[in-house]
């Protein structure tokens, strides 16, 4: 995030200020608390990010910042700021809907099944 004369970040602001790009994000397999810091830069128009209706292998259990853990947090604060969110392989590794556990269609019902 770094913003000194000859960084990254302020080569694409320029070119966003031209008009050679339009929109900026960031895709992260990361922790909640280093996402949450992307989303509240407000440098960023979206995220690309894991958050599973089933919970999360990765970064599931990673404290969000705000008293709970995985990605929700971060989901809501970019929603928040009218932030893009993509979210990386729901129905895979998200629980597998595609192909769901006997436990999870049975919970789910007959649509599962």
């Amino acid at each position: 995030l770094a913003e000194g004369e000859d960084s990254i970040m302020a080569t694409t602001l320029e070119w966003k200020k031209e008009g050679k790009i339009k929109h900026m994000g960031f895709s992260t397999h990361g922790s909640a608390g280093n996402i949450m810091k992307m989303i509240e830069s407000n440098k960023f128009d979206y995220v690309n990010l894991h958050y599973h209706y089933f919970g999360s292998y990765h970064a599931e259990g990673t404290p969000d910042g705000k008293g709970g853990h995985g990605n929700l947090a971060c989901v809501e604060k970019a929603l928040e700021l009218d932030m893009g969110v993509f979210n990386i392989s729901p129905i895979d590794k998200g629980g597998r809907l595609y192909q769901p556990s006997s436990q999870v269609a049975r919970t789910i019902g007959p649509q599962m099944t």
